[in-house]
């Protein structure tokens, strides 16, 4: 017996030592990789009521709460840190929007100091599509990395901005009275000398039906600032019959890069509506100083379904840039093989 004593106590000591490792270390791995970042990210829409055909602002937000600076950089198409999906009360998913999103371009990393706060605006209708009258559930998710910048490149830092919120909405029935009011208002913004506020506004005001909105983008195409002319573009160019071919003619007296690029990509959506005009405004864009303007225009003319398009791709087999002559005459090639 003697013998076994100092042998319990060695085992004791071992086992004290092997549970120490096991328990301790674990915390102390955990305690190390513990976030260095904290955030309140949220999604607020301004009211809970809204009728058919009327745009759906969601105020998206993500507040600095940590002691640090955080870098992140969220792009504009949805499908790249957004995710919504909604259900009605009957628990019957709605389908998601389709097409294309207004602004395809990302935006610079974001960086956020202590206490600072960062908010963008996105219309729901973009991404649903709200076609009847009730109550829905509709959730809204962010997933995008934090970033950091190292040897001067942009990289992942290996956390994410993870969060997810549901909202509830009504949608009442289509009121014209209603929906007019409210394009009423969002004009008055359209002139107002806060940028952010200008294009939020113009932004919404695209997503108003066919016959409410084009009474309103007519003033938007009008406006000095290229985004909310922008934003006018992308509206009309959604409108059925020669509506939106007529309203991107009368927009193409615009000179910037943005305003007539957003164009032609209207005129890749309806071109083939109202096929003259529209190769007179091609015809126009195929004069532009800007070759990346002519190049583009080429693309979209190979889209208008008439024999006249031909011509004009001829002329442009001699444009001074080598670029667009490469450009017209590979697209006459494809053109003639059909």
């Amino acid at each position: 017996m003697r013998h076994i004593a100092p042998l319990l106590k060695i085992h004791m000591f071992f086992y004290i030592i092997i549970f120490s490792i096991v328990t301790i270390l674990p915390v102390i791995s955990h305690g190390r990789s513990m976030p260095t970042k904290s955030i309140i990210a949220r999604f607020v829409t301004s009211k809970d009521t809204y009728c058919l055909g009327e745009p759906i602002p969601v105020n998206f937000s993500i507040e600095n709460t940590s002691s640090n600076d955080i870098h992140f950089i969220i792009g504009n198409l949805p499908q790249n840190d957004f995710l919504f999906s909604a259900k009605d009360e009957h628990g019957r998913s709605i389908s998601a929007q389709k097409g294309r999103c207004a602004g395809d371009e990302w935006s610079p990393m974001i960086k956020l100091a202590p206490s600072c706060l960062y908010r963008r605006q996105l219309i729901l209708n973009k991404y649903l599509l709200f076609k009847n009258v009730g109550t829905y559930t509709v959730k809204c998710e962010i997933h995008t990395p934090f970033m950091k910048v190292a040897d001067g490149l942009q990289k992942s830092d290996g956390d994410e901005v993870n969060a997810c919120q549901e909202i509830t909405i009504r949608i009442e029935p289509f009121d014209l009275t209603s929906l007019r009011a409210t394009a009423t208002e969002l004009v008055s913004l359209l002139t107002s000398p806060d940028t952010t506020t200008r294009h939020e506004a113009a932004e919404a005001l695209s997503m108003f039906p066919q016959e409410v909105g084009s009474s309103y983008l007519s003033q938007a195409l009008d406006s000095s600032d290229p985004v909310v002319r922008a934003h006018a573009v992308r509206g009309v160019a959604q409108y059925k019959g020669t509506d939106g071919v007529r309203f991107l003619k009368s927009a193409a007296v615009a000179t910037d890069e943005t305003t007539r690029m957003e164009i032609l990509a209207g005129l890749r959506q309806v071109g083939n509506v109202d096929k003259s005009t529209s190769l007179e405004i091609l015809g126009g864009f195929l004069k532009d100083k800007n070759a990346r303007i002519r190049r583009t225009a080429i693309g979209v003319l190979a889209n208008i379904e008439d024999t006249r398009r031909l011509q004009l791709l001829e002329r442009m087999t001699e444009d001074p840039d080598s670029g667009v002559r490469v450009t017209a005459v590979r697209t006459l090639e494809i053109l003639r093989k059909k």
